[in-house]
């Protein structure tokens, strides 16, 4: 009887740890119809706005290889060798940085097609940050063949794309962050956890920058969102219970 409780108890922990954890949405920008056309300029729409530099006025395109409608692109657009213009979005956090559940994280979330074939490749520096002043993102570096994570210390960390070699490819980036780590994934993998105090609090909004080195072209971007993700359910702390729930059984 013991051993049939033991096999029913793990069951039950495996099918609640593998259900998909449920986030609350607090923003989201896919760039879709009706709210956007083809042709649009981002900037003084659906709270879009520079936040520094000068130069572009990123567009919203058809489509492109591998994503799904329209989507919005830095790609082409003039300025000076070494110029830089940041796009901003409050993105649901303009009220300040929620609350967290316990072990919950903040998630920034965004598709990006980088090195797109027909010139729209990351040949500047693009980079996708929480704001203001944490610093925290990840930006496409040499030639579109890294990734440079930055933390909320300011401390830059490289990776190599999965496909270094420059060619054209999307990537799945999330940033996460709470009050007491942060880090990023790169297609559903961590790349890398900061625990530190960090500047949580804040956070009052997104940017989407790109730089000019050879050419103004920062690829381009889809499906962006703002969620909060509870903590997983623990299959360690389920399982632990059963074994109490057992260690009573014999006990009595």
């Amino acid at each position: 009887m013991d051993r049939l409780l033991t096999i029913s108890v793990l069951a039950i922990a495996l099918v609640v740890g593998a259900r998909p954890v449920e986030a609350e949405v607090l923003w989201t920008e896919n760039w879709e119809q009706p709210a956007w056309e083809v042709g649009d300029d981002m900037l003084d729409q659906s709270g879009w706005s520079r936040a520094s530099g000068k130069v572009g006025r990123p567009k919203i395109a058809e489509s492109a290889a591998g994503l799904v409608g329209q989507v919005a692109t830095m790609a082409n657009m003039s300025g000076k060798i070494g110029e830089f213009s940041n796009f901003k979005n409050p993105a649901g956090l303009s009220g300040g940085v929620p609350e967290l559940p316990s072990g919950g994280e903040l998630n920034l979330s965004f598709r990006w097609l980088i090195n797109p074939s027909g010139g729209e490749g990351a040949t500047g520096s693009a980079s996708v940050r929480f704001m203001p002043g944490v610093n925290q993102g990840v930006s496409i570096q040499h030639g579109g063949t890294q990734v440079r994570f930055t933390d909320m210390n300011d401390n830059d960390h490289y990776f190599d794309l999965p496909d270094n070699t420059g060619a054209e490819q999307i990537i799945d980036f999330e940033l996460f962050a709470s009050p007491d780590s942060h880090g990023w994934r790169m297609n559903g993998v961590t790349q890398q956890t900061i625990n530190s105090a960090i500047t949580y609090g804040n956070i009052d909004s997104i940017s989407w920058g790109c730089g000019r080195d050879a050419g103004l072209d920062c690829g381009i971007m889809d499906d962006m969102t703002v969620s909060i993700t509870p903590e997983p359910a623990s299959l360690g702390l389920l399982t632990l219970g059963g074994l109490a729930l057992l260690s009573r059984r014999r006990r009595a």
